[in-house]
């Protein structure tokens, strides 16, 4: 044992699954915290809150995905712009701001940032505040104090923050609070809704008076009495037969084989039924399958599975 004055601290901590070690300044052993908590967004605007809440958004506008709401020491927030995909229906992350104490960190299409509206080369260091690393296929920024934002470049975000966070959080992300049922509070209040669309709106950046611009017709979702009987668990209603079936062959990575395993760790129903969502009005060429494909696989991995070999063959891309 290692002694410091009249405390003992374990020559080796023990920590469990879902876990890591951790030393506050304040005290003196190192202890046992939950690891880093994630929000995952992805296509057509899908969330997966810190808590585990999973629900669709599709405004077109500027939105706080999660912000500080210590009101006098705010340290962060990160906003993120939605664009529609030449669509009716579908819109997608287009970039994502970062704003830090002193700093205002933009991640572009195609892995372009800006820092301080100047274009910076990768990778790039503040040194004590924060650095931006890329290994061809996604950014990587991550604070001092804990916060990283993973970018594809495309549509794709992942935004950690360790368990300091816990309850001081709040935005499309959630309140962080162990809780996925009162994720949806309304901004600037303490109510809790049912309705996405009331909670979502609620964060818009942009002047209230343009809410109504922002938003987007519902997605379509399998079920629709758009097709005759036969047809009405089909995806894709409002387009020909041969489109739906396309796509349920293409989602069916999430229900075959090559995801056995993953399925065992997470639940993949979530993440289908978004994959029939986003290829049923996915525009030409952009990967709309390898971004629920993509979410799916890093979760699975958080749990400690493997999805390289998937990512591998289906979205070569992601890998």
């Amino acid at each position: 044992m290692i002694k410091f004055g009249v405390e003992e601290c374990p020559a080796s901590l023990q920590c469990g699954p879902n876990e890591v070690a951790y030393k506050d300044k304040k005290d003196c052993c190192p202890k046992c915290v939950p690891e880093a908590a994630v929000c995952t967004v992805y296509g057509d605007p899908h969330y997966k809150t810190f808590d585990g809440q999973s629900f669709s958004f599709q405004g077109k506008c500027k939105y706080t995905a999660v912000e500080d709401c210590h009101k006098k020491n705010k340290r962060f927030d990160v906003q993120l712009r939605n664009d529609a995909r030449k669509s009716a229906h579908f819109t997608w992350t287009k970039s994502v701001a970062i704003r830090t104490e002193k700093f205002r960190i933009v991640l572009l299409q195609n892995l372009h940032v800006r820092v301080d509206r100047k274009t910076v080369k990768l990778p790039h260091v503040k040194l004590g505040a924060f650095s931006i690393l890329s290994n061809g296929y996604s950014l990587v920024v991550r604070t001092t104090y804990g916060l990283k934002v993973t970018w594809d470049g495309d549509s794709y975000v992942e935004i950690s923050l360790p368990h300091e966070f816990r309850n001081k959080v709040c935005g499309l992300c959630g309140n962080y609070n162990g809780n996925a049922t009162d994720d949806f509070v309304i901004k600037g209040t303490s109510t809790v809704t049912e309705e996405v669309a009331d909670f979502a709106q609620s964060w818009l950046v942009s002047r209230k008076s343009d809410a109504a611009k922002c938003l987007m017709p519902d997605t379509e979702m399998p079920g629709s009495e758009a097709r005759p009987r036969l047809g009405r668990n089909i995806p894709c209603p409002s387009h020909p037969l041969k489109k739906g079936l396309a796509v349920l062959r293409s989602c069916q990575v999430f229900k075959n084989s090559a995801t056995r395993a993953c399925r065992k760790l997470v639940n993949p129903d979530p993440y289908y039924r978004s994959c029939l969502v986003d290829m049923c009005d996915c525009p030409r060429k952009r990967p709309c399958l390898c971004s629920s494909l993509l979410a799916f696989l890093r979760e699975c991995e958080r749990q400690g599975g493997s999805g390289e070999n998937i990512r591998e063959s289906h979205c070569r891309a992601l890998s």
